[in-house]
Formats: C-alpha cells, structure tokens, sequence
C-alpha cells in the first residue's frame, strides 16, 4: 500500500479568539499532494505531558489515527514525521514532531536565528523568513446555535537554505502552531472549530436535511473528516443516492438518503468496525444513557425492549427511542452474571 507523504502540522494560534485551544476543538486543512486535494483534520486529546491528538486524512486511501508526541519532543526535536499510511495509525514520536513545532524550533524562529530542520526531504538549515496574515473560519456555539465568523492570524516563516521549502508558524494563540507548509506539496488552515455540543436526542434528527440547522453542529463534525461511501440509485423514474459517512475520529457515522439522515451510528472507544478501528464518541445522550453502560444498566436506565430477545442476542432493540444498541456478549448464555455486565460495542438510531 502506498505511502502518502504528509506532514501533520498545526494548531494553530488565532488573534480574536474567543477561547484558547481545548480539549475536543478541531482544525481541518486543505491538502494539495501529487496532484490529489483532499482534507486533513486534528482533534485534540490531551496536551500534557504528552501531547495527543487524533487525525483524519480524507483521499485515497483514507488514513484515521492518533500521534502523540513526548515531552522531550515537544521541547527540542527537529525532525517532522511526515510518512503517513494505513499501515501505521498509532503513531509515538520520542524524536519528532508532528503537528506543534518543538520550543526549541520557535525559539529560533522569533529570536531571528537559523535552525537545522528535516522537514522529510533531508536535514537543511532553515532561516527565519516574512511573516503574513491568513484567514481561518471559526464556528462556536453560542445559545444552542452555531455561528461561523472568519478570523486572521499571523504567520511568521522559516524558509529552506535552497529558498525552496517554507514552514509558517504562528504563536497567536499562545501554543506556537505550524498553519502552512509548502515542500513540494502544500497544506494550509482552512477551519477551526470548537468542540460543538450534538443534540442529545439523536432520534429527533432522523429525517432532517444536512443542511438544517438542526443538523449543523453534527454535519460540521463530520463533512471534511470523512472516508465518504456513495451509492448512486438514480433511475429515471425516481432518481436518489445514499451516502455514508465514516468518522472515526469522532467515533461517528451517517447515512442519508437524498442528503437526508436516516441513521447515525456511535462506537466506543477502540472497536473495530467497518474494517476501521473506532474512537468512543463522547458526547451524551438523553435520559443519562451513555456508551459506558452495561446490558443490566442499559435496561434499568430506558427500560426493556417491546421486541423478544435472546439471552445473549448481540443486538437488542428499542422501537421506542428509535434504537439499536449493540453488545460484545459472553459465548456462554447461562451466564446471567456475564451478560448483564456486558458492555456497548456500538449503538444506532433508526427508523
């Protein structure tokens, strides 16, 4: 399988900003390598004292993972990783980064200094260079709704000994961030957005269109962090196309029938399915119900199900709450005990 080459970079610093970078916002890029665009998205998990973050690179093929990067990376390292496949997901740095340039590489950079820097095409002494202002789009959520405003940043650069490569790194948001690179490829901050609350009745958005505002916070999430499977029905008589959306990184998936939703799928943490390997889903649901729950815990928070049941059935249903949820059950269905401890794989909400 090949190899795509990309280097993570990122979290950016943006003037104006209501908030600083938390736990859950997300950045999403546009990519233009080997003549294939595509998008590249970041949601961050924890920063300290590992930095983590979770990414989703759309294209062929799809990749969905996560990087952490230890302290001493953080601190002093010049190399970026920048040799991204399906084959490598879980991806530790102890001696490069990816995504947050180290101290040591800012420090250079805002005290006019050069630096020897592998930025993937070899070890090259990279010089402080112009700096710019570039534009981001911002959603947040304000009283229930999202709100989208553009904002500007600015950028300071490194740039190659061959004049050829440049490295532009903003420290605007307090975290300096890599926001644009060009190397023979380029990549550059399209979006940010804030960890936007889903509505916690997911069955109440069956039938809506993506475009609703209903809908927003959710298709937000998921339109550019996607691996999309469309299937086009289309006949002359009655024309339509069914689309999938795949996001691991969000531990979510859609399906909608002429661009309206009519499933929603939510995994836990680390399940394998659909031959991807899925992150929990973290936002909540109504009645206190959560994919932390047990079988026993899942009937005494919404009831018994109307519809017959074997003991160990892998999928139970609830016509009532339009949902499906689905168990790792124990092989042995004489153990009651067993299975009214088994936990959630995933869960569906559908007509």
């Amino acid at each position: 399988m090949r190899h795509l080459s990309l280097i993570l970079f990122t979290f950016l610093c943006l003037s104006g900003f209501a908030q600083t970078l938390q736990s859950g916002d997300k950045l999403t890029y546009n990519v233009k390598f080997e003549g294939e665009s595509y998008n590249f998205s970041a949601k961050v998990k924890q920063f300290a004292p590992e930095m983590i973050f979770d990414f989703t690179m759309t294209g062929s093929p799809g990749i969905c993972g996560t990087v952490k990067m230890d302290k001493k990376a953080t601190e002093s390292a010049v190399k970026m990783y920048n040799n991204f496949s399906p084959d490598e997901t879980q991806i530790i740095l102890k001696d490069a980064i990816s995504v947050f340039p180290s101290k040591g590489m800012t420090d250079a950079l805002y005290t006019e200094k050069s630096i020897r820097i592998d930025a993937g095409n070899g070890m090259m002494t990279y010089s402080p260079g112009e700096s710019k202002k570039m534009n981001v789009i911002y959603y947040a959520s304000q009283a229930g709704k999202v709100i989208s405003s553009d904002k500007t940043i600015e950028a300071k650069s490194f740039v190659s000994e061959n004049g050829k490569n440049f490295i532009w790194i903003t420290r605007d948001f307090g975290q300096p961030v890599i926001v644009e690179m060009a190397l023979g490829w380029t990549i550059q901050i399209a979006t940010y957005s804030e960890n936007l609350p889903l509505s916690e009745s997911p069955q109440d958005l069956l039938g809506k269109s993506v475009l609703s505002e209903e809908l927003k916070p959710l298709w937000l999430r998921i339109k550019d962090q996607s691996l999309i499977q469309t299937e086009d029905l289309s006949d002359p008589g009655k024309p339509y196309v069914d689309k999938e959306y795949f996001c691991p990184m969000e531990g979510i998936r859609m399906e909608t029938h002429n661009d309206t939703l009519t499933q929603l799928l939510f995994y836990t943490e680390g399940y394998e399915h659909e031959g991807l390997l899925w992150r929990g889903y973290e936002g909540k649901f109504s009645s206190g119900f959560h994919l932390g729950m047990t079988y026993a815990e899942v009937d005494n928070k919404i009831g018994k199900p109307s519809t017959p049941r074997w003991p160990t059935d892998v999928l139970i249903q609830y016509p009532q709450q339009k949902l499906t949820v689905y168990y790792d059950m124990p092989a042995n269905e004489k153990d009651k005990k067993a299975i009214a401890k088994a936990k959630i794989n995933f869960i569906e909400f559908g007509n």
